[in-house]
């Protein structure tokens, strides 16, 4: 799964959520893999800007002080999906 610094979801806390969720099911173990995607930050006059400016919503280039735009970071997808499928025990015994 992809996550996107922008998008409002911590990965921490969506793997425990993961962990609780498939806990006592039959998914018990699924693992679930997260990808950061972090957001580009750019200068019109500088260009790309590494720094992050912390606590503050209007991020300016430590430069010039023009504002950064920002670019990516806004991803929540899924990348792939694989399952094992299990045999029923009905049928295994039939």
């Amino acid at each position: 799964m992809a996550v996107g610094e922008l998008a409002a979801v911590e990965p921490e806390l969506l793997a425990f959520a993961w962990e609780a969720v498939t806990a006592d099911g039959p998914d018990a173990g699924a693992r679930l893999d997260i990808e950061w995607h972090p957001a580009r930050q750019c200068c019109p006059s500088c260009g790309d800007v590494v720094e992050r400016q912390p606590g503050s919503w209007l991020r300016l280039c430590p430069d010039c002080e023009s504002p950064l735009q920002l670019d990516g970071g806004h991803d929540l997808d899924i990348l792939s999906f694989a399952f094992e499928a299990q045999a029923e025990c009905a049928e295994a015994d039939a």
